[in-house]
């Protein structure tokens, strides 16, 4: 008796099974699959198309180079005395930077001094020359008046004024040849000292006092980084964007470093093997935080628009061809093909297909047809099977519905 009843006990519980696992099987199998389970409406979760701002942009990778970068070579060969500035040493215009060894150029200053003095000295010579020639020449004019001088006395005193004037034009070149030297003697001993012609950074320093320096040979190199140029490479078909004055954001820094800057110079050509063009952004940089060399991202708008009809993208399917949404109408799906326009930050423009506030399906759209009965929670379903769709939970929580029996 106890192992009839053990047997009937056993039947008992593998019927049981079998049909409880036939009931959620079939349940379970989605309507695209060809099933259906009745008129039970599938679980799916909505949100509502809202306007909001909503911006496109297109970011490129891009370095930071300096404004300008000067190399500082001395304009006159020597040996270095001094440098007063060290590498990585921030500069203001007009700070001294570099002394050579002026003895030379000193020397020949004052050689030029005398020059010149001595020049002036001559001048002053031919100068009185002239003069006495020229009354000589008076006193001839007066006697050959008077039948006292012959008329060859007239022409050697007239020559001889004109010698005397010629003399007189030459010592006043030769002085001003000798000023000349002096400038240049005096240019040369102020070009043994070297100041900043800018405001910068010392990004290298070449030489020690004690080395000789020459004009082809840099001693410093200053760069100065406010404003900062920011380059990067434009893509051909976006460069409608690369437009001279559009305002460009820049980040640096794994994004700690944020600036906004100015499209300053675009490249007038393409490049033939990248199909790019190069695009130079000018960045205030008053606290010297972007330093040449520096990796930096820039961002350009590509669209824009104030008041954009959105919905998060998840609500978005390519079905036959066109993109679609599924609104919730009177409990169940719509399908309604959409136009969309842009896409940022996990939401969608809806040109087209949508209203303000229409509800559409963000998850379970996988799951669900045209027409097909939906709950999306909000009471008009209560008593509904199990969700669908992809992420939504899969079986409902429990099993059964708060009302006690299964629907049938």
């Amino acid at each position: 008796m106890k192992k009839l009843l053990l047997t009937l006990l056993s039947a008992a519980i593998i019927v049981g099974g079998y049909f409880i696992s036939s009931y959620f099987t079939a349940e379970d199998i989605p309507a695209e699959a060809g099933f259906s389970h009745g008129d039970m409406p599938v679980r799916v979760e909505v949100a509502a198309a809202v306007r909001q701002p909503l911006r496109e942009t297109i970011t490129y990778p891009g370095s930071v180079a300096a404004d300008e970068t000067v190399s500082i070579s001395p304009k006159v060969s020597g040996i270095i005395e001094a440098i007063f500035v060290e590498f990585g040493q921030f500069v203001k215009q007009g700070d001294p930077l570099v002394e050579l060894d002026d003895s030379e150029f000193v020397e020949r200053l004052k050689q030029a001094e005398a020059n010149l003095q001595l020049s002036k000295a001559q001048r002053s010579r031919t100068e009185t020359q002239y003069q006495l020639a020229e009354r000589e020449l008076a006193r001839a004019e007066r006697s050959g008046k008077q039948g006292i001088s012959s008329e060859q006395a007239l022409d050697t005193s007239q020559a001889a004024r004109d010698s005397a004037l010629a003399e007189v034009e030459v010592a006043h070149a030769e002085v001003q040849r000798m000023l000349a030297s002096v400038e240049e003697a005096q240019l040369n001993v102020a070009n043994t000292r070297i100041q900043s012609p800018l405001e910068g950074w010392v990004q290298a320093r070449e030489f020690d006092p004690g080395a000789l320096a020459s004009p082809s040979s840099p001693i410093l190199t200053i760069v100065d980084t406010d404003p900062a140029e920011v380059v990067v490479y434009v893509p051909e078909k976006e460069f409608p964007l690369a437009s001279i004055g559009r305002t460009a954001m820049v980040s640096a820094g794994r994004g700690m470093l944020n600036f906004e800057g100015t499209i300053q110079r675009v490249a007038p050509s393409l490049s033939m093997s990248t199909r790019t063009t190069e695009v130079v952004i000018m960045v205030p940089n008053p606290n010297q935080e972007l330093r040449p060399g520096m990796s930096a991202d820039v961002t350009l708008v590509a669209r824009e628009d104030a008041n954009a009809l959105v919905v998060p993208s998840p609500a978005l399917v390519f079905r036959e061809g066109n993109m679609q949404a599924f609104r919730v109408v009177d409990g169940k799906a719509a399908a309604t093909t959409v136009e969309v326009g842009i896409e940022q930050d996990g939401v969608s423009q809806i040109l087209s297909g949508l209203n303000e506030g229409d509800k559409v399906i963000v998850k379970g759209q996988f799951m669900i047809n045209d027409e097909q009965p939906v709950d999306d929670g909000s009471g008009g379903n209560e008593g509904s099977g199990w969700s669908g769709g992809p992420g939504a939970g899969g079986r409902p929580g429990g099993g059964t519905p708060s009302g006690g029996a299964r629907p049938h």
